[in-house]
């Protein structure tokens, strides 16, 4: 595990050559010790080691989690409210929420909405659409609850800038458009299945007479 290389402490050269003027025992043990030579010291290798370090960090993309302590007792599934809510508080969570809020916290890709909200209006609202921010635009003004203006919905260069209670308006319409094709699709299959049975029940009654 290297313990030995990280624990290896060096000698000063007047020592070394002072053990080598002694015993041939001594002098056995040294004579290959290199005197003159230029040794790391702790804090160069202490550098060497935090650059390797950053160096690692930074070709990574680093997520850091912060620890809430839910109780004092250390006891599980406890949660002691006052103590939680300080913690939030003097950590800055509650004041970066609400910064958060004040802004445009959500940010999604043109091709990124369009995917997930493109079912929310007709296929024919997207006529005369040459790219994705117009399609984008042309699908937040058809939607009930939504419209394009500085404290609202925005449409940047290449994003849609949303805040949650747009996210919210987006999923009930999403939620509802998706629901209604369900039924839509489930009374056409049974629409089909009854016309086969009733065809086949025709058929039967024919090969009868």
């Amino acid at each position: 595990s290297g313990l030995v290389e990280k624990n290896r402490d060096t000698l000063d050269d007047s020592l070394v050559n002072l053990i080598r003027t002694g015993i041939p025992f001594l002098q056995h043990l040294f004579s290959s010790h290199q005197t003159g030579a230029k040794r790391m010291s702790l804090a160069k290798r202490y550098q060497e080691q935090l650059g390797k370090l950053m160096a690692v960090i930074e070709s990574t993309q680093s997520h850091f989690v912060r620890c809430v302590k839910s109780n004092g007792r250390k006891q599980p599934l406890t949660i002691d409210p006052e103590l939680t809510t300080t913690q939030l508080k003097y950590a800055g969570f509650l004041e970066a929420i609400r910064i958060r809020r004040l802004g445009y916290p959500i940010r999604r890709t043109f091709a990124a909405f369009l995917a997930r909200y493109r079912v929310v209006v007709q296929p024919q609202t997207f006529q005369g659409c040459s790219n994705d921010k117009t399609r984008c635009e042309k699908l937040i003004l058809n939607t009930p609850g939504l419209e394009l203006s500085p404290t609202e919905v925005q449409v940047g260069l290449s994003r849609v800038f949303l805040k949650q209670r747009h996210v919210n308006v987006l999923d009930e319409n999403r939620e509802k458009a998706i629901r209604s094709r369900i039924i839509r699709l489930q009374a056409m299959a049974r629409r089909r299945s009854t016309c086969v049975g009733v065809a086949e029940r025709k058929r039967v009654f024919t090969t009868i007479k």
